[in-house]
C-alpha cells in the first residue's frame, strides 16, 4: 500500500488555460505522483507537445518521462527516469540509459532527464545551460550549520540549488559526525528533542564568530526573519523589517536575511 500525505502549498501564479507556449523559453515536469494523471490529460499533452516540435528545452524527473512519453516527445532519444517507468519509456521509442545512481541525469539535446529529486543539482544545472545560461559559482565554498529536526525543505531546497550553481557545499552538525549523505541530512538526523535554549549550544556559538568573526552579526543590520524572533531580532541591535509578505527577503551588505523557506 502506497500512503501519501499533505506536502507543503507552493503557490500557481498562472492559469493553465492561458498559457502560451510561445511566451516561456524551457518546460519542468517535475517527478512524484502527479505526472502520471498529467498524462492522461490532453491539453497538457498537446502543451508538452508543442515545446518539444519547438526545439525548446524540456525537463523532467523521476515519473515525470510519463508525460513526455505521452507526448511522442522521446521517440528515438536518450533518457532516464524512475525505474518503475522504464517499461513505459521503452514502449513510447526511448532509448533509455540504465543508470546505477538515483542522482543520475542524462541529456539528449533539448531533453534533460533525471531519476530523482537527488540529482536536482545536476538536473538544474544541465537544464540552465540547454536554456543557454552560464553557470558560476565553482570558486565558492559554502558551510551550512544545522541541528537535529531541521526541516528537510529547509536545507535541502538552497542546498541542492547552490550545489548546481556549482558551489563546494559542507552542512554539519554539533556533535555529529559526516557519516550521511549531506543533502539528506535534514530528513536523516535522529536525536533527542531539543530543549529551550539549544539553539545558543556553545560550540554553535563558536561557529558562528569563526564565520562571521562577531557574535553580535545583527548589530546595526537591517533584516528580517520569522515573526517569532522579532524581539530577538531587535534586542540584538538590528533594525526590524516587516516580512510582509513571509517570503520576503532583504540584504544589507554581507548579511542576507529572509522569513520563511
Amino acid at each position: 500500500t502506497d500512503t501519501d500525505s499533505r506536502g507543503h502549498n507552493f503557490t500557481l501564479k498562472a492559469t493553465f488555460d492561458d498559457i502560451d507556449f510561445n511566451n516561456y523559453d524551457g518546460l519542468v515536469i517535475p517527478g512524484g505522483q502527479s505526472p502520471e494523471y498529467l498524462a492522461m490529460d490532453a491539453s497538457v499533452v498537446e502543451l508538452v507537445r508543442k515545446f518539444s516540435d519547438s526545439k525548446k528545452p524540456v525537463a523532467a524527473t523521476c515519473h515525470g518521462l510519463l508525460v513526455l512519453a505521452a507526448a511522442d516527445s522521446i521517440r528515438g532519444r536518450k533518457c532516464t527516469g524512475f525505474p518503475p517507468v522504464r517499461l513505459v519509456l521503452v514502449a513510447a521509442g526511448a532509448h533509455r540509459v540504465e543508470t546505477e545512481a538515483a542522482s543520475s541525469c542524462v541529456v539528449d539535446g533539448d531533453i534533460v532527464s533525471g531519476v530523482t529529486y537527488e540529482g536536482n543539482p545536476e538536473f538544474i544545472s544541465h537544464f540552465v545551460k540547454a536554456l543557454g545560461g552560464n553557470i558560476t559559482g565553482s570558486d565558492r565554498r559554502i558551510l551550512f550549520l544545522c541541528r537535529d529536526f531541521l526541516k528537510d525543505y529547509k536545507i535541502t531546497v538552497p542546498f541542492q540549488s547552490l550545489q548546481a550553481l556549482g558551489c563546494h557545499i559542507n552542512a554539519v552538525c554539533p556533535k555529529r559526525k559526516p557519516v550521511i549523505s549531506a543533502p539528506l541530512l535534514s530528513m536523516i538526523l535522529k536525536g533527542t528533542k531539543p530543549t529551550p535554549g539549544s539553539q545558543l549550544h556553545p560550540s554553535v556559538i563558536a561557529v558562528v564568530k569563526q564565520i562571521l568573526a562577531a557574535a553580535g552579526v545583527l548589530q546595526g543590520k537591517k533584516c528580517t526573519a520569522y515573526p517569532a524572533v522579532k524581539l530577538n531580532v531587535i534586542l540584538s541591535g538590528a533594525t526590524w523589517l516587516e516580512p510582509d509578505p513571509i517570503d520576503s527577503c532583504f540584504t544589507d551588505r554581507n548579511l542576507v536575511a529572509a522569513a520563511g523557506w
